[in-house]
């Protein structure tokens, strides 16, 4: 049986084992993309978009115009036929894609599709970021990304090649900025006392529609949820893809496409905000307002109530998460609640969860798996350093 002693993702996982030593997932004879292990990258965006943007102009022959709207026309039947810029140039489209971020400037403003509040369910409304640069260059950089419950939210801690990444999000009717910058620059310590802070605010929810007539809203234009699981970039990649899939060739096809567009982010939306809301709803602290406000029930969506209460004499099984648009399922689900030590009474359900002969198998496997990983893995300095010297392996 897993060691009592252990968490959760200690006794399930070899990751947890990688996390705490500072491991990389792969070699540097691991080809590209592929690991030994599960990762995720972080990407400095603003080279990301350079690298989109030269892609896209000189492989794919795409038009690139800068330029600031000003005005935006419309026919009779409320499409946008075009835009005219600042610059005194004109763009012409059947189709427009907003994204203009929180300003929503086509969607919103212009074709007055409402914004749909979520702040009643999801409290984090605000951030605070510091760049920290580390002392010299042979500073071991963390392998995941550090997150801490505070007072008012939680910070986050990333290590990044030459610097770590260091913010706050935080419920602005819980705290106010300057404590929050106060509890950041104390996390970090006095590398902190020379550094300078940025502050964002967040407008927490999502439109009533996303696609309405020829526009649909792609980022922070369609909406947002606190960073907590990355729903951004998530939703900005099904996005894409959906349009992609379903571009309309022909006028007509605009309406069947808006329903079944607005159908399937709706839906990726509303259990997305179930998902991030467990996590703050199932906790047991109780040392602040901010926690024991996440904890009332009326703060909490009646599909993930419905969910908890079912999964209180029944683990979480694939049947729950039935539909395509799942952005978080099984997996994902039993992280949370187990890691969060969830009450799951399984007195009466199926023997599986009673073999113990099983259980105890798949155990000593993940105990054997975490223990070959801990002694074949890099450091993820040492990792980052090959790679910058000699590439990785090519797929």
């Amino acid at each position: 049986m897993g060691d009592k002693n252990k968490t959760f993702s200690h006794n399930l996982s070899d990751q947890a084992d990688i996390c705490d030593l500072g491991l990389a997932p792969k070699k540097i004879t691991t080809p590209e993309y592929e690991g030994l292990s599960n990762y995720a990258y972080h990407l400095d965006a603003k080279e990301f978009v350079r690298f989109l943007k030269d892609w896209s102009i000189n492989k794919l022959g795409v038009q690139h115009l800068s330029g600031t709207i000003e005005v935006v026309n419309k026919d009779a039947s409320g499409f946008i036929t075009s835009v005219v810029t600042k610059e005194q140039f004109e763009i012409n489209a059947d189709l427009f894609i907003d994204c203009t971020g929180f300003s929503c400037l086509l969607l919103g403003k212009h074709l007055e599709v409402p914004f749909v509040d979520k702040k009643e369910i999801l409290f984090v409304d605000s951030a605070i970021a510091i760049q920290v640069p580390y002392k010299n260059t042979d500073v071991p950089i963390a392998c995941s990304t550090i997150s801490t419950a505070q007072e008012a939210g939680w910070t986050w801690d990333i290590g990044l090649q030459s610097r770590r990444g260091v913010g706050y999000v935080y419920s602005a009717n819980h705290t106010t900025d300057d404590c929050a910058e106060s509890l950041l620059r104390e996390y970090i310590g006095k590398p902190a006392d020379n550094l300078n802070s940025n502050k964002f605010k967040m407008k927490v929810g999502h439109r009533e529609k996303f696609w309405y007539k020829n526009c649909v809203a792609v980022g922070f234009s369609a909406g947002f949820l606190e960073p907590l699981e990355s729903t951004a970039l998530i939703f900005v990649e099904a996005a894409a893809t959906m349009i992609c899939d379903q571009f309309p060739h022909h006028k007509d096809a605009m309406p069947i496409i808006e329903r079944k567009f607005n159908k399937a982010f709706r839906y990726r939306f509303e259990r997305a905000i179930d998902f991030v809301k467990l996590h703050y709803y199932i906790s047991k602290r109780d040392d602040s307002a901010f926690w024991l406000d996440n904890r009332v029930a009326s703060t909490a969506p009646d599909s993930l109530l419905e969910n908890l209460e079912f999964w209180k004499s029944k683990a979480p099984a694939v049947y729950d998460f039935p539909n395509i648009y799942e952005t978080f399922t099984l997996d994902s689900y039993q992280w949370i609640l187990y890691g969060l030590n969830y009450p799951t009474n399984l007195t009466l359900s199926q023997s599986k969860y009673r073999d113990e002969k099983r259980v105890a198998v798949e155990f000593r496997r993940v105990q054997q798996a975490a223990k070959n990983m801990v002694q074949n893995l890099p450091e993820h300095r040492e990792l980052i350093n090959k790679i910058l010297k000699y590439g990785l392996a090519k797929v």
